[in-house]
């Protein structure tokens, strides 16, 4: 699990580096986000993996991008 932890943590740093993301974030503040969401998306891996049963891989992959950029908290129906 730990590996799986740092690959996510890794590449979304990756990601953030290379588009020039956040810049204007404290360092430490962008790690504990970073950090954050990647236990996140473990756990909601894990869960998945537990329940064993059919789930909608392109819903949650968008549902976990929308909590990641915010857009999930921005919708009209709120």
């Amino acid at each position: 699990m730990r590996l799986l932890i740092d690959t996510i943590r890794s590449y979304m740093q990756e990601m953030i580096d290379k588009k020039e993301l956040f810049m204007d974030m404290k360092r430490s503040d962008l790690k504990m986000a970073i950090k954050f969401f990647s236990y996140a998306i473990v756990g909601i891996l894990l869960e998945i993996n537990h329940k064993r049963k059919a789930v909608d891989l392109d819903l949650i992959s968008t549902q976990i991008y929308q909590l990641m950029t915010g857009e999930m908290f921005h919708s009209e129906d709120i």
